[in-house]
């Protein structure tokens, strides 16, 4: 039986799975709910037209951005894909979170080890904030003239490079890809970067159509690792001496780590 059929057969996964969708439809319904309750009891409906105004140009700028979120996160994510994307910070807390977990145990991404893991670790991450913002609402009056001094103000302009610096580090120090190393992986984002760089330095309006511009640089990124792996240029391997994996065989085992090896 191939490892694809056992993710697909295993019991925790399809219970996760299950289970994730129908409490994600859950928040959904009571998302919609509570806003018209309180609507309704205090008699202060929005306009269609006021609502319409608001609402358009935020689907128009996030639904995009969901939509390739799910399809780049979803592989690794796992069955924790549900409760992430409820609870938010995907890239910035609950991916590091996910791969961070799965690399210490050494499990790989989309298998039911690695789901299990994954899914462990991200509701210890959402646990995590959901105290971390209750503590923030208990202190933030008290706190109010340092978290509006200079110096702190100062500090939050640096939180997103903060954030984002050491995932891209994580990113370039190797090539390994789940169980698989994938040689000059490097080479199949020059394009897509230097494309970005010059949409977003000579286009005003960019940021606003940033979902749409992420799809499109998935695909793009996929057709360009198509191109090289078929020239030979981008090679999937077993290891980082490994010789080159062939389509059809089963799966190599991944590469121990140095410390098992000893």
């Amino acid at each position: 039986m191939s490892e694809k059929e056992n993710m697909a057969m295993d019991p925790y996964v399809e219970w996760a799975h299950s289970f994730g969708r129908k409490s994600v439809a859950m928040i959904l319904i009571y998302m919609f709910v509570m806003p018209a309750i309180i609507c309704t009891v205090y008699d202060c409906w929005p306009t269609m037209t006021a609502f319409l105004s608001v609402a358009l140009p935020m689907c128009a700028l996030f639904w995009p951005i969901a939509a390739s979120e799910v399809v780049s996160y979803s592989p690794i994510l796992g069955s924790s894909v549900y409760i992430s994307f409820v609870t938010g910070n995907v890239l910035n807390m609950k991916l590091p979170c996910a791969i961070n977990a799965q690399e210490l145990t050494h499990q790989e991404p989309n298998t039911p080890g690695g789901d299990a893991v994954a899914l462990l670790a991200n509701c210890t991450s959402s646990i995590t904030t959901v105290l971390v913002i209750i503590l923030g609402m208990l202190i933030m009056v008290p706190l109010q003239p340092f978290l509006q001094s200079d110096a702190v103000r100062t500090a939050t302009t640096y939180m997103l490079p903060a954030l984002f610096g050491p995932l891209t580090l994580s990113s370039l120090k190797e090539n390994k890809n789940g169980k698989y190393w994938i040689k000059n992986k490097l080479v199949i984002g020059i394009i897509p970067l230097i494309l970005a760089i010059i949409i977003f330095l000579n286009w005003d309006m960019a940021s606003l159509y940033q979902g749409f511009l992420v799809l499109g640089a998935i695909g793009l990124c996929i057709l360009i690792a198509r191109i090289l792996y078929n020239k030979g240029i981008v090679q999937v391997v077993t290891g980082p001496e490994g010789r080159p994996y062939v389509e059809g065989e089963s799966a190599p085992a991944a590469a121990a780590p140095a410390e098992e090896k000893k």
